[in-house]
């Protein structure tokens, strides 16, 4: 069968100790896709916390990318998070992501009161 599609997934080694099954799921996506080369790619940001938040110096490369391609991110938390540092909210609102994401397409999100909170917030 013939693989195609426009979303680059990267490799995710994260969360092997807890958020259970979130490193099968990106090793799926990974083997069942592949990006033609020839084709303009969408980027995809596994997890937004890690990138922007806990891993912010560390994914610098990777948020440079997001500031000149066109990507799409998962968000894990809840929009009432009580761990306010996590909320998609604070991590939109953070001036030092803002270029990065005038280029974001999207965000997958994992319930329908996730998607009506942050649909609330444009």
């Amino acid at each position: 069968m013939e693989k195609n599609t426009k979303i680059e997934i990267p490799d995710f080694d994260f969360w092997h100790h807890h958020y259970f099954g979130w490193p099968k799921i990106m090793e799926f996506l990974k083997k069942n896709t592949d990006v033609n080369s020839s084709q303009p790619s969408v980027l995809f940001e596994p997890c937004l916390v890690n990138t922007f938040i806990q891993f912010r110096e560390e994914h610098r490369s990777v948020i440079e990318k997001y500031e000149k391609h066109p990507w799409v991110g998962v968000s894990h938390h809840h929009p009432r998070d009580s761990r306010i540092h996590l909320r998609l909210e604070t991590i939109l609102g953070n001036e030092k992501n803002k270029l990065a994401f005038e280029n974001c397409k999207g965000i997958f999100v994992f319930t329908q009161t996730q998607k009506e909170e942050y649909s609330s917030m444009s």
